[in-house]
């Protein structure tokens, strides 16, 4: 008797476990902190997962790319380097999804402080100070081609500003892959002009006081107060869009928020480039990929001072199958910083370590990558393989690892980013 009463209870206990798991006590939470960012209207989620209806609707999708870490995307291995924002679910996660999915996905009652999240859509701060935006809508072509545009972006102020932060908002969210900005001094305003693919080296070469970049699902960076940049009375941001490939065709018009600050920037964040494309150092051997080749590069550069970094963004292109990064103290102590063992030319980000990370005066920073130029790489946009050498292009190949830092003041390792 008392065996059986165990029994009926402990089957009791089960099925009660498992109706306790509801969409708003268990899934919500899960769904808006990990998906809701990319998945809402006009993002670059393919539908919406704001409400219980809109995940209901994919659940069983959702459960598989879950199960299979397709979804969230998150490259960089979170044991060699924690980050900040890391899109990942743990465990407890997938297998609750799991079971909620199992028990037909209960909707449950709203928590008393339940509300759905609300995301930034023009601006992630406020009215911003400057706006810079394409004159007029660009047109993407719908012939199913990657394209890469440069556009030229002048501006005059009254005198040189202090800035706190450069918001890139992009007007077409379905077309728009990625995007990279130089804000360049000139003595003068220049017209507003745009290139196909590439931008003159006469542009190329001017002096860059600033370089940032966006990728769908970034966080918006903010600076700890004092760091920032200067921006010139004269000037121009050159604006690098990447449009991936489309069936018909597309306009967008995107802009860029520029936020000034009238507080001291006495830390000046600079940005360098490790690799291709003008970097500090070139990869070795050069980089070249023959026809049904793996091949591995390594670049070295070494650190002049002491800095503390801010966020790094690993870039390559197709052929990009892994990268790894790391800094090598003078005491011969190793700082890992990013490693990215199964490299996705869809989705790219900007790490930001949980607080500043010192990198000691005279370190070397190492970056390994390996590319893939066989047939039986999925991603190879050659078919058969074909010769593929350095550029910008997204035919072409670029190993780059892009760290933004500031000069170490002591405590930087205690100072959150957010």
């Amino acid at each position: 008797m008392r065996l059986s009463v165990l029994i009926a209870l402990a089957f009791i206990s089960l099925t009660s476990e498992a109706q306790e798991i509801t969409f708003y006590h268990d899934i919500a939470p899960i769904i808006h902190k990990h998906c809701t960012a990319c998945h809402r209207p006009n993002k670059a989620g393919p539908f919406s997962l704001i409400t219980y209806d809109d995940v209901a609707k994919h659940s069983k999708m959702i459960e598989y790319v879950t199960q299979t870490h397709y979804m969230p995307p998150w490259k960089a291995d979170t044991i060699y380097r924690k980050f900040l924002d890391q899109r990942i679910l743990n465990q407890h996660e997938i297998d609750l999804f799991s079971k909620w999915v199992k028990a037909n996905s209960p909707e449950g009652a709203k928590e008393k402080n339940y509300s759905e999240p609300v995301f930034y859509d023009s601006s992630a701060f406020g009215k911003p100070d400057l706006v810079l935006k394409l004159s007029e809508p660009f047109r993407v072509k719908g012939n199913n081609r990657d394209t890469v545009v440069f556009f030229e972006l002048p501006y005059q102020l009254t005198n040189d500003t202090n800035v706190m932060a450069l918001e890139f908002v992009p007007g077409n969210p379905r077309v728009v892959h990625h995007s990279n900005t130089k804000v360049i001094y000139t003595e003068f305003v220049p017209p507003e002009h745009c290139w196909d693919f590439m931008a003159p080296d006469s542009i190329l070469d001017m002096n860059t006081v600033y370089y940032d970049g966006w990728v769908p699902g970034a966080f918006p960076r903010v600076w700890p107060e004092g760091i920032g940049f200067r921006i010139p009375k004269y000037g121009m941001v050159l604006l690098q869009i990447h449009y991936a490939p489309s069936p018909i065709e597309e306009f967008d018009q995107s802009y860029l928020n520029v936020y000034f600050t009238d507080k001291k920037i006495y830390r000046r964040l600079d940005v360098f480039n490790i690799g291709t494309s003008g970097g500090i150092a070139e990869p070795e051997p050069e980089l070249v990929l023959p026809p049904e080749s793996i091949d591995t590069f390594w670049v070295k550069a070494e650190v002049a001072k002491d800095l503390s970094y801010l966020y790094l963004n690993p870039h390559m292109h197709r052929l990009g199958k892994e990268m790894k990064a790391f800094a090598v103290t003078p005491e011969n102590d190793t700082i890992p910083l990013v490693w990215i063992k199964d490299w996705d030319y869809r989705w790219q980000d900007f790490y930001k370590p949980e607080t500043m990370l010192k990198i000691p005066e005279c370190s070397v920073i190492h970056v390994f990558a390996v590319f893939d130029n066989t047939a039986a790489n999925p991603a190879n946009p050659c078919n058969p393989p074909c010769l593929v050498r350095a550029g910008a292009n997204t035919s072409e190949e670029m190993m780059s690892l892009i760290i933004a830092s500031v000069p170490y003041e002591n405590g930087d390792e205690i100072i959150p980013l957010k």
